[in-house]
């Protein structure tokens, strides 16, 4: 079966790394910043790439990470969605 639509999904994970403004360990965000994390965040479907629309620790988590993508048509359905984070050089 193949998605015929784009479908916007959304995802919570943990072990995104280091994040700008740096959180300390166990805290929320200081109030009015929204952490991303430094290196580069990829999220695949069935192989193909999927457009984030969101990459942000939200204001309410500890240690997670919120990401939004937006699933392209044509992907096949029952893949997982498997996401791979990338450091920048020099971080």
């Amino acid at each position: 079966m193949t998605n015929r639509v784009a479908i916007n999904s959304l995802m919570n994970v943990n072990g995104a790394g280091p994040l700008y403004p740096m959180v300390a360990d166990g805290s929320t965000a200081v109030s009015g910043t929204t952490p991303i994390p430094t290196g580069t965040t990829l999220v695949t479907v069935g192989g193909i790439a999927a457009s984030a629309t969101y990459i942000e620790e939200p204001s309410w988590s500890v240690g997670v990470l919120q990401i939004n993508v937006i699933v392209h048509a044509g992907v096949e359905t029952g893949e997982a969605v498997r996401g791979r984070q990338r450091r920048r050089s020099g971080q």
